[in-house]
C-alpha cells in the first residue's frame, strides 16, 4: 500500500485576527501622527511665507514713501489680471480730495472708502469727522517699478509679482490713510505726509488700542489666513463674503445686520471676530490672537500696520539731492518763524528775515518787501570785485 504523508495545520506559520489588527492599529496611529506633522509643517510654511512676503512689502513701501513723499493708494481687487489698472495705485484726483475732505466723493470705483461719520478713524487735522481711510489690495505693479526723476527711466525694485500673495495664496488687503497718500500734488518729496497723520484704528480681541496715540496707523497689510475669508484671489475673485448667521434660532439661522451689534469698539460678546477685518465698512482692524477652534472666537488672519516712531519737530528728507537739505516739519498744525503777534497760518510761515550764522544754503535770497531776489550764483561769478573797502553782504 502507498503510504500518504500530511501537514500538521498546526506547524503552519499565519496572523490571527488579533495580530492584524493590533498591526492596523498600530500602522494607523504612525500614519495619523505623520498627518499631524504635515500638517502643521504645511501650516507653518505658509505662515513664514506670509512673513517674509510682509518684510519685503513693508521695506518696499518705505521705499516709495521716502522716494515719492507718500505711500500709494489701495487698488481695486476685483480686476482681472488683463484689465487696465490691475494691481495699481488708484487715487481720486486731488480736486476731489482737496474740496471733499469729510467724505468720499471720487474715490475710484472697487476701493472701499468707509463713511468718515461713522468710520472710527482719528480726526487727525481737527475738522470735526474722521479723516478718509482707503481699503484696497496691495498696489504690487506700482510697487515693483517707478519713473525716474533724473532720466525719465522706468525703475524696477526688490518687489516681485510674487510678494502680492500670501503665503495662502491671496491677495494682501491693503488700507491706508488717505491724506498720507501721494494725490496729484498732496505730498511729495520737497514736502512729505507727516509721520503724526495716521487714522487707522488697529484693536486687539479686547478693543485695547495698540497704537499710540489711539487711531494712529499709517497703513494695514492684512492675510486673511486660511479660510481667506474677505480676501480675493489674483483673478479678482473674493474667496468668501463676510455674511455671519444669527444662530440664535438654530432652526432658522438669518444674516446679522452690518456691521453686527455688540460691544464697540471691542467685539466680544460672542460675535465673529474676523468680521472686523472682512466688512471694509469702518477703518478699525483687529490683530487678535490666532484660533482656529470652530466657534464664535475663530481667528486666523495676520495683521501688519505701520506707526509713526518718536521723531523730532523737524526732520531732513531722505531724499534731498547732493548739496541740499530739504527739511520738512512733522507737527500737526502749522509752525512760523518771527513776531509772537503774527500766528502761522500755513504749515511753515515766515515773518521777516531769517538769518543764519556760518554757510547759508539757499537758491535765492529776496529782501522780503520789493520781492527783489538775487542768484547766489551771481556772488560766485568769474571777475567779481568790489571797491576797496567794500564787500558784498
Amino acid at each position: 500500500m502507498r503510504k500518504h504523508k500530511y501537514k500538521s495545520k498546526a506547524g503552519e506559520a499565519g496572523f490571527t485576527l488579533v495580530e492584524i489588527a493590533l498591526v492596523l492599529l498600530i500602522s494607523g496611529m504612525f500614519i495619523a501622527a505623520g498627518a499631524q506633522f504635515l500638517k502643521a509643517y504645511t501650516q507653518n510654511a505658509k505662515y513664514e511665507k506670509t512673513i517674509d512676503h510682509v518684510k519685503e512689502i513693508q521695506e518696499t513701501l518705505y521705499e516709495y514713501y521716502v522716494r515719492e513723499g507718500g505711500y500709494p493708494c489701495p487698488a481695486d481687487p476685483g480686476l482681472k489680471p488683463n484689465q487696465p489698472g490691475y494691481g495699481e495705485s488708484a487715487c481720486r484726483s486731488f480736486a476731489d480730495f482737496n474740496a471733499n475732505k469729510t467724505d468720499c466723493t471720487g474715490i475710484p470705483a472697487g476701493i472701499a472708502c468707509p463713511d468718515p461719520a461713522t468710520s472710527g478713524a482719528r480726526d487727525v487735522d481737527g475738522d470735526g469727522v474722521s479723516d478718509v481711510v482707503l481699503i484696497g489690495a496691495l498696489p504690487f505693479r506700482t510697487l515693483a517699478e517707478y519713473l525716474d526723476n533724473i532720466d525719465g527711466s522706468i525703475q524696477t525694485t526688490t518687489f516681485r509679482e510674487a510678494h502680492k500673495k500670501d503665503g495662502y495664496g491671496r491677495l494682501f488687503t491693503y488700507a491706508v490713510t488717505e491724506s498720507m497718500t501721494v494725490t496729484d500734488i498732496e505730498n511729495s518729496v520737497l514736502s512729505p505726509a507727516r509721520p503724526y497723520d495716521g487714522a487707522i484704528a488697529v484693536e486687539d480681541e479686547n478693543g485695547t488700542s495698540l497704537t499710540d496715540p489711539a487711531g494712529a496707523a499709517h497703513y494695514v497689510i492684512l492675510s486673511h489666513g486660511d479660510n481667506g475669508r474677505g480676501g480675493y484671489t489674483e483673478n479678482g475673485d473674493q474667496v468668501s463674503n463676510c455674511i455671519i448667521l444669527d444662530f440664535t434660532d438654530p432652526m432658522n439661522p438669518v444674516p446679522m445686520p452690518s456691521p453686527a451689534p455688540g460691544p464697540a469698539p471691542g467685539l466680544g460678546g460672542g460675535l465673529d471676530l474676523e468680521l472686523e477685518n472682512c466688512n471694509f465698512e469702518n477703518a478699525i482692524f483687529l490683530k487678535g490672537i490666532r484660533s482656529t477652534i470652530d466657534n464664535s472666537n475663530y481667528y486666523d488672519d495676520m495683521l501688519f500696520f505701520k506707526v509713526s516712531e518718536s521723531a523730532p519737530v523737524w526732520q531732513i528728507s531722505l531724499n534731498s539731492q547732493q548739496n541740499e537739505s530739504h527739511i520738512f516739519n512733522t507737527n500737526e498744525g502749522s509752525a512760523g518763524l518771527g513776531p509772537m503777534n503774527a500766528p502761522p497760518s500755513e504749515k511753515l510761515h515766515v515773518v521777516g528775515n531769517v538769518l543764519g550764522e556760518g554757510d547759508v544754503l539757499a537758491t535765492e535770497y529776496c529782501d522780503g518787501v520789493s520781492n527783489t531776489c538775487l542768484d547766489p550764483n551771481d556772488l560766485g561769478g568769474t571777475g567779481s570785485t568790489c571797491p576797496s573797502g567794500q564787500a558784498a553782504y
